[in-house]
């Protein structure tokens, strides 16, 4: 019993002896990997320190360069505020005075077109057109330049010339007033009705404006005989007869406001006629740049 103890005494030894020894050696080995594994995250976490440290520099950079971005931001709008003030400021001021000015030169420039295009068929001169519709303004309060966009209509009906023609602006205006129409719509019918007045009394009949059957049958007559003017004074007797005088005649605070309106109109045409040459010429230098 003795030799068998000690045998497997000395086996167990022997083999305690070799797994510790495998054991120290796993150890170490693992002790190894742990020391390499420790240097790879000390390297790796110096770097990521490192680019923790530029991510920051570049972050504060961005932020500061953000902060001079909105502070220029802020510096233009200031500036966009105060130029659109400026802008508004003037369309309101000079700016009206200056497109009255220009609808008053364009209403002449296409009167003096027509005329032109028309032969001065009317046998009138675009001063006496000018005159004539700045009378009128001064006695019925509508304004010049919508007189003479309504006589370069008239102008296109070669028949009617001189005084016919004066006295057909006129009638002209107080149709327009009397019947709630538009001076164009007005022209037109008046306009056609005297350039042919044997076929235009029909016409103006149909929009309300009667004739007698004498007057139709001497209008006729005139007409065949190539009296033109004689039987363009009988429609315009009528027009006067029917509607005379009621463009000068509305009620008095309705007259009051069209003739301030109108003498304000020209006083901005005046004071835009000033500025004009000037805006030309800034104009054609920015066309130029």
């Amino acid at each position: 019993m003795a030799d068998t103890d000690l045998k497997v005494q000395i086996r167990f030894e022997a083999t305690g002896d070799k797994e510790l020894a495998k054991a120290f050696t796993s150890a170490a080995n693992a002790e190894k990997k742990l020391e390499a594994a420790l240097k790879r995250l000390k390297k790796t976490t110096d770097k990521t320190t490192r680019s923790t440290k530029g991510l920051g520099v570049a972050f504060h950079r961005l932020t500061k360069g953000a902060s001079k971005w909105r502070m220029s931001l802020a510096t233009i709008r200031s500036k966009l505020l105060v130029l659109t003030f400026g802008m508004n400021l003037f369309n309101r001021t000079l700016g009206v005075a200056i497109r009255k000015y220009q609808e008053q030169e364009k209403a002449v420039a296409m009167l003096n077109q027509t005329l032109k295009s028309t032969g001065f068929a009317a046998r009138l001169s675009s001063r006496e057109l000018q005159g004539l519709a700045s009378r009128l303004q001064k006695l019925t309060g509508i304004g010049d330049e919508t007189i003479l966009s309504m006589q370069g209509i008239l102008l296109t009906f070669t028949e009617i010339k001189g005084d016919i023609f004066k006295d057909a602006t006129k009638a002209i205006l107080d149709v327009s007033v009397a019947m709630g129409q538009d001076l164009k719509q007005s022209a037109i019918q008046v306009g056609k009705a005297l350039n042919d007045p044997r076929i235009g009394v029909s016409a103006l009949s149909r929009v309300g404006i009667p004739f007698t059957d004498t007057q139709k049958a001497m209008i006729k007559k005139f007409a065949e005989t190539n009296l033109i003017a004689k039987a363009q004074r009988i429609i315009l007797s009528e027009l006067e007869m029917q509607f005379g005088g009621t463009a000068a005649n509305l009620d008095t605070t309705s007259i009051a406001f069209n003739r301030l309106s109108s003498a304000w109109g020209d006083f901005l045409e005046t004071g835009g006629g000033k500025f004009a040459p000037a805006l030309v010429v800034i104009a054609d230098a920015l066309t130029d740049v």
